[in-house]
């Protein structure tokens, strides 16, 4: 056994480490913990050798408080009877590190607890900082063992600190230069894994362990892939348009056809058209295709084109795939917001049995684009139209079900669960011990993969992947109410891992989730144009941007910036480009370095050249040879008169890029955008018949202080959207606007039958009944009135001509408010408030009030708790008093 899991039923070895060990660390006699890997290179002679003893068995022996043999970590290899270790650790060290942990917490007192625990930690970040510094020079090494033996020690430093406190310590992460990062992907490109999708480490680094896991595992894919030329830019194994395939090899079925002139006629009046499975008297499969309206419940179909399922060129489907589509949506549960009496009912009387309850069919309409997307070329100006609501579609859809192949044929096991805490099973859910595996697999899914399902998985308010035999539910996905930029900054490093067929979609997808108003570009139809608005849409940029090497708009020298495909670099975030009235302003963040400007001394606009700057320590220039990462595309020129200056990024690797200087005014300079440029400094003790055999135009530079400002073609147009993602979000400041509303309805009730009749403790108990089902339908026609209201507002920041200043602002603001304190923490505190007061002054009608909102939302565990303690209270209270 082993601390560390590992995928169920892989066939993916796992990692062996060769014990080379040869000195053994001793906790005793070593005044310092840094002191003992002197002797150890000395003994060894081996670096590897050296690292294994010190760092791997010295920590390990200084965690649990004794030498530990290298013997007790060795397991005979696979390959042979070298002694290894194995990757995960044994499961006997964790065991034995968490009880000696324990037990000094419980033995000693708190001051000497710490002293023990402040020394670790001093040894545990010792450890760390050589690591990760020789974990970066072991890449010129080239040692496959000494790789495999840092990763180790990745993984027993993050076993430590978890023991230790992880919140005090900085655990290691992923790092795409380090040796085992590289290791590690390695691997799955070996299982695999296409190497674009790694890229996914720039954007979201790991913990070792948990990338350690993927590397285990080969992606669920049905189809054969192969990506072996796929390289970290480029994926060369594309979905395309293709006929889907039957259930089964032998199926000869027929096509089901969707009556597209009603597709036709819904979505050229600008609506969004549902499907619906029907049956005709004959028992025929039929689709039934209406117009999307706000009381409607519907499911959103995300699924691979490349499966050959339910991707279809021609409108219709196999009849085998309509079946068994019908099949899984009628198995769909329904959510706790969408209940009936009936539900309640069956809640209120469930216990939990063997059997999970009869498939509910509570969703009969559903959203696929083979459906309702017109495929007809000469349908072309319906088809932009339909894409374009893709967003709304996914927003506004009550569940998004995604179908992956490979996933649909994974097999976790099943259970019965239910969608309330308590409440009678309604589906089947995987096997808890087997959750780890299902997130891993989605994750390496095909679905995964492309940059369309990114956008739809982060805009859908509900999850749910089917599986072989059960449902796996993704947790409701909230928005982080960043700015902008920031939100485009994360939306950019994510899309690098993944793929689209079309180039003009990434616009779209980039402006959605920056939460932009992605309708008003839809317009456009070039790459260029969209990306133009949607870079002049941002208030703000990473500058990183004019020094990546990436295909760039060549239209317009002033906009030639621009890039028009994801660039392959990550965004650090300390300087940043601030949109203006003149145009774009270099900026830094507080506490980082600005970027040098210099004034370049030749005019000639050459692709190398060597460059000599003046350095701001020393008389002495540094000298640099400059290659400038100018595209095959790039059509502008530099009339001879053209004046260049340069900017240089302060990070390795040496980056910048080149300007022409338009005009100057005052100190402020306006530049138009040449192309990145590639900087490598040159040694001094380079010999003059080395720089002769490498002959370049060498250009001398002044250092240039001011203003600059990129100029602008475009003016910038406000795209803006102040509103979440999803209209479901809004659901927990619906609770308190409707109980405020239903609570101002109360006063003006009372207030009327005091008018009309006086004393209201004199009405008839049949009075009292009829108030109370008037108060109950009450409290429903508000909330309906409230969810069409929201929903139609939050539709109409989907439409082109939608003004985020206009008459609703205040709306989307009060709207978008977060307070300190979570809404549903803070309703579970009135509630309890409500409870207890209520309970003291024996007002039971409180109480039940308050225990019938609690049960569905809350779980019963603390209700039947605050019961117990308001008895207590009352008991107490009536000892004193």
């Amino acid at each position: 056994m082993s601390c560390f899991p590992y995928p169920r039923d892989t066939d993916v070895e796992s990692i062996r480490v060769p014990l080379i060990a040869r000195i053994q660390y001793s906790i005793t006699g070593q005044p310092d913990f840094s002191d003992f890997f002197k002797r150890a290179v000395d003994a060894s002679h081996s670096l590897a050798s050296a690292i294994q003893s010190w760092l791997f068995f010295g920590l390990a022996s200084e965690a649990l408080g004794q030498n530990i043999r290298h013997e007790e970590f060795a397991g005979a290899d696979l390959d042979g009877p070298h002694p290894s270790i194995d990757l995960r650790i044994p499961e006997w060290y964790w065991r034995e590190l968490k009880a000696r942990w324990d037990d000094l917490d419980d033995s000693l007192t708190a001051a000497q607890f710490e002293t023990k625990r402040t020394r670790l930690k001093k040894i545990y970040e010792s450890a760390q900082i050589v690591v990760i510094y020789i974990d970066l020079l072991a890449n010129s090494l080239d040692d496959n063992k000494l790789t495999e033996i840092l990763l180790s020690i990745h993984m027993l430093l993050y076993l430590v600190a978890y023991v230790l406190d992880s919140n005090t310590l900085k655990v290691t992460q992923t790092t795409t230069s380090s040796a085992s990062t590289k290791l590690l992907k390695r691997r799955m490109v070996k299982n695999g894994w296409c190497e674009k999708r790694l890229n996914f480490l720039d954007a979201s680094p790991m913990f070792y362990p948990a990338f350690y896991f993927l590397s285990s595992l080969k992606p669920p894919r049905i189809n054969a892939e192969d990506h072996s030329s796929c390289g970290s830019d480029i994926c060369l194994v594309t979905s395309k348009l293709s006929k889907p395939l039957h259930r089964t090899d032998g199926c000869l079925c027929e096509d089901v056809v969707v009556p597209v002139d009603r597709v036709y006629t819904i979505v050229a009046s600008g609506g969004i058209p549902l499907v619906r499975i029907t049956r005709s008297p004959l028992g025929k499969i039929e689709l039934e295709v209406v117009p999307y309206t706000p009381s409607f419940r519907f499911i959103a179909i995300s699924h691979v084109w490349g499966d050959q399922q339910f991707g279809s060129a021609q409108n219709c489907l196999p009849k085998c795939q309509v079946g068994y589509l019908e099949e899984v949506l009628s198995s769909l549960p329904t959510s706790m917001d969408d209940w009936g009496l009936r539900e309640w009912v069956a809640y209120w009387r469930s216990s939990r049995p063997g059997k999970i309850a009869p498939p509910s069919r509570a969703y009969e309409y559903f959203w696929l684009d083979s459906f309702c997307i017109p495929q007809a070329v000469e349908h072309a100006d319906l088809r932009s139209k339909a894409i374009e609501s893709m967003n709304l579609i996914y927003a506004a859809a009550s569940h998004t079900f995604v179908f992956d192949k490979g996933l649909q044929a994974l097999d976790a096991g099943r259970r019965p669960a239910s969608l309330t805490h308590g409440g009678r099973p309604t589906y089947y859910s995987p096997q808890d011990e087997n959750l780890l595996d299902v997130v891993a697999y989605i994750y390496a899914s095909n679905w995964m993969g492309r940059a369309w399902t990114l956008q739809e998985g982060i805009l859908s308010g509900r999850i749910v992947f089917p599986l072989h035999g059960s449902l796996a539910y993704l947790k409701l996905l909230r928005p982080h109410y960043d700015g902008g930029s920031a939100r485009f900054v994360k939306a950019h490093s994510l899309l690098q891992s993944r793929t689209t067929t079309q180039a003009e979609d990434i616009p779209l997808i980039l402006m959605t989730m920056s939460c932009m108003n992605a309708n008003a570009i839809s317009q456009s139809k070039t790459i260029d144009a969209r990306m133009k608005q949607l870079f002049y849409g941002l208030e703000s940029l990473p500058t990183e941007l004019l020094f990546s090497d990436c295909a760039r708009l060549g239209s317009c020298t002033v906009d030639a910036w621009i890039p028009r495909e994801i660039a392959p670099e990550s965004f650090k975030g300390k300087h940043t480009l601030k949109l203006g009235s003149a145009g774009f302003t270099f900026e830094t963040r507080k506490g980082a370095q600005a970027l040098k400007f210099y004034l370049l001394s030749s005019a000639h606009r050459s692709d190398r050249f060597r460059l000599l700057l003046p350095d701001q320590k020393d008389a002495k220039s540094l000298k640099y040879n400059v290659e400038a990462m100018q595209r095959s595309n790039d059509k502008q020129s530099a009339a001879p008169t053209n004046v260049f200056c340069i900017v240089v990024d302060n990070e390795p690797p040496e980056r910048g890029a080149r300007f022409i200087v338009n005009r100057v005014v005052g100190n402020k300079y306006f530049l138009h955008f040449d192309c990145p440029l590639r900087l490598t400094e040159i040694d001094d003790s380079e010999s003059p018949s080395d720089a002769q055999q490498d002959p370049k135009h060498e250009c001398g530079a002044v250092s240039l202080n001011g203003d600059f400002i990129i100029e602008r073609s475009y003016e910038p147009q406000d795209l803006s959207i102040s509103r979440p993602q999803n209209p479901e979000q809004y659901s927990d400041r619906l609770i308190v606007i409707g109980g405020a509303i239903c609570g101002t309805i109360n006063l003006g009730d009372r207030y009327l039958i005091r008018a009309i009749w006086g004393d209201e403790n004199s009405m008839s108990t049949l009075f009292y009944i009829f108030y109370g089902l008037y108060g109950l339908k009450k409290h429903q026609w508000v909330e309906r009135a409230l969810n069409a209201f929201v929903h139609r507002a939050w539709m109409a920041t989907y439409q082109p001509d939608w003004d985020p200043n206009g008459p609703w602002k205040w709306f989307w603001k009060l709207s978008n408010w977060e307070p300190p304190i979570p809404f549903r923490t803070l309703m579970e505190w009135c509630c309890s408030f409500v409870f207890f007061v209520s309970f003291e002054t024996e007002s039971w009608s409180g109480v039940g009030i308050v225990m019938l909102y609690w049960l569905p939302l809350f779980p019963k565990q603390e209700l039947m708790n605050m019961y117990v303690t308001s008895i207590f209270m009352k008991v107490v209270h009536s000892f004193f008093f």
